[in-house]
């Protein structure tokens, strides 16, 4: 009997590749709401805003960031799981 699990680690480098491509087209759809949330939050202007709003557009700015770190370590994880089950 062949082993299947050689068989299967192609599928599964096939299809984690394409949920991290998914997973940054997602992601680039998040820049437009970045940038929407530091325009109302007043981001631009580090001298007329206060200490709360600067946290809170530190945290905003972390989204992007954020999001790729998760996409890359399921990815990573998927791929970790698949070879040593």
């Amino acid at each position: 009997m062949r082993n299947k699990k050689a068989q299967s680690t192609g599928l599964t480098i096939i299809g984690t590749i394409t949920f991290i491509i998914v997973g940054f087209v997602c992601v680039n759809l998040l820049f437009n709401e970045v940038d929407t949330a530091r325009s109302s939050l007043g981001c631009s202007s580090p001298d007329t805003i206060s200490s709360a709003t600067k946290l809170l557009c530190l945290v905003v700015d972390l989204t992007i960031p954020y999001w790729i770190w998760i996409i890359m370590a399921a990815g990573i994880g998927f791929i970790l799981m698949r070879m040593l089950l």
